[in-house]
Parts: structure tokens; C-alpha cells; sequence
């Protein structure tokens, strides 16, 4: 059988290493017996290749380069080791940062995440309507307020000092404070529209917090007289609920007993080592209603 010579050509270098098989070891042979051009070409294809050989300016010029590429490869393979070490410390940094419980990396994180917009969880304070204000016969302020969003969960604790810049009290254990801030997580956002809460937030004459000192960690009591009630918003934006110096009636009897029934309720509660979260939140706010739907 006459086979092409392109076959023939694409089989040599199976024939050359002898790992064809016998029936096509035969063929070539047999086709190799009659061309010229395929002998010829299979003869190249045999030729030893020759040596190099050092010396002379080709040669150095070959050393030369070699040289050359070599301290390439070292420098590139020590800027590739330091940008990757760099790199792993960048992310080994970031993930300490993202997820450190220590009290100043937490006051770290949320200050970022109220200077970005987009992270920035907290209500605003479009959504918030004052409703009552009165003070209590212990001299404490009652405000109540509605929300008109959905509400995901209570936000940190605030001590207003200054409108423009609400300093947070980070403490864990809470305290009485002045300032109140409520959240809505991203997951929620579809349910923006159609709901309303009501509360009411209890400010005493006196507020009386603990804060964390950033680098003991010990808790540090604060006291300082407070000159209003507010809720702190998206973008740190304050509305005040009530400030020092703005008409305010005593508190009716009604709202006297309710007070008095939820402090004893989350008294009894607290000493059996629970809070009613449906009822209280560490801010002294009490729910009266929660994400109904209008």
C-alpha cells in the first residue's frame, strides 16, 4: 500500500525514538527504501546537533547575557518574595483590624463605618417623629417617639456632649446615657417602607455610664448632668428629642404607672440574670410597638 509522504514525515519521530508500532516501523521502512526526499529528510532529522563551543565574541556574548538574566531572575524573585510578604502582613493586619474585640479597634471599626455612607446602618433622623416629653416626679425626662421604617435592631449607646460631635460610649455594661441610635441592616432594606415602632427613652438628671479606657480595658465610671435627650442618625446627624431650656409638662399619672411598671419589670428580670429584649434595651428605651406593619 502506497502511503503519502506527509504520513510518512508525521511517523519519523516515532520511528526515530522506536516507539512505533511493527506494522508502522515496516511501512516507513518500506516507503524510506523508495523517496529520496524522506530519506533525506529523515537523515537531518538523525544529525547530531552540534556542539557550542566556548570562545570567541559569540561566545562571551552568550555568558554575557546568561549573566545578565540571571541577576534579573534574582531581583525579580526578591521584589516578587517582598511584595507578597508585604502583602500577607496588609491582609494578616486587615483581618486583626476587622475582627479584634479590643475596645479601641471596635471604636476604630464603627467610626469608620459611620464615616462611610454606605456602611453606615443607623436610621435616619428623616424617619423619627417626637411625640411626647415630660419629666418625672424623680426629675428623669420621658420621651417618646415614633420610627417610621423598618428597625433591625438598637444601635450604641451615645453621650452627647457636643451636637456637632456625639462621643460613644463604647462600654459593654451599659449605663445611663443621653443619646439613642437605631440600625437597619442591609438584609432588611426592601422593608424600608411600611412600618412604624414607638418608644420611650428615660434620661435622668444625672447620667451615670461606665466607658472602657482604651488601652486597661478597665471601665471607668462617668457622671455628668445631662441638657437633653437625642437620637443620633445616618451620618452622625442629631435630632434632639428634648434639650435644656424647652417647655416641658410634668409627667400625667398615666405615664407615671407605666414607667414604674416596666422599671419594676426589668428590675425583677434583671435580677434573675435576663433582660426582656422585647421590652427594655440597654439605653433605657422601652418598646411600646415594634416594626407594625401601617
Amino acid at each position: 500500500m502506497k502511503i503519502s509522504c506527509d504520513i510518512v514525515r508525521d511517523l519519523l519521530p516515532l520511528y526515530k525514538d522506536n516507539v512505533c508500532s511493527d506494522a508502522s516501523k515496516d511501512m516507513v521502512e518500506d516507503h524510506l527504501s523508495g523517496c529520496e526526499n524522506c530519506r533525506a529528510y529523515y537523515e537531518k532529522m538523525s544529525a547530531e546537533l552540534p556542539e557550542i563551543t566556548s570562545g570567541g565574541e559569540d561566545a562571551k556574548q552568550i555568558e554575557r547575557d546568561r549573566d545578565l538574566f540571571e541577576r534579573l531572575a534574582r531581583k525579580l524573585t526578591f521584589r516578587q518574595v517582598m511584595t507578597a510578604g508585604a502583602a500577607a502582613l496588609i491582609l494578616l493586619a486587615l483581618y486583626a483590624a476587622l475582627t479584634s474585640s479590643a475596645p479601641f479597634m471596635v471604636l476604630a471599626r464603627e467610626r469608620v463605618a459611620e464615616a462611610v455612607p454606605v456602611l453606615d446602618k443607623r436610621i435616619s433622623v428623616d424617619d423619627v417623629e417626637v411625640q411626647d416629653v415630660y419629666r418625672l416626679e424623680d426629675g428623669s425626662i420621658y420621651c417618646s417617639f415614633n420610627v417610621n421604617t423598618y428597625i433591625s435592631s438598637f444601635d450604641r449607646q451615645y453621650v452627647v456632649e457636643d451636637k456637632s460631635s456625639p462621643e460613644v460610649d463604647v462600654s459593654a455594661s451599659g449605663g445611663n446615657t443621653n443619646g439613642i441610635s437605631l440600625q437597619r441592616y442591609w438584609s432588611d432594606f426592601p422593608k424600608a417602607e411600611g412600618y412604624s415602632s414607638s418608644f420611650y427613652f428615660l434620661v435622668p438628671e444625672e447620667l451615670t455610664y461606665y466607658r472602657e479606657d482604651p488601652v486597661t480595658a478597665e471601665h471607668r465610671l462617668g457622671r455628668r448632668t445631662s441638657d437633653g435627650v437625642y437620637f443620633v442618625g445616618k451620618g452622625g446627624e442629631i435630632l434632639p428629642l428634648y434639650e435644656e431650656g424647652d417647655p416641658i409638662s410634668d409627667a400625667p399619672g398615666d405615664i407615671e404607672e407605666l414607667v414604674q411598671e416596666n422599671r419594676s419589670a426589668h428590675e425583677t428580670k434583671e435580677s434573675e440574670g435576663w433582660m426582656p429584649s422585647a421590652l427594655y434595651s440597654e439605653n433605657y428605651c422601652y418598646v411600646l410597638s415594634f416594626n407594625e406593619k401601617e
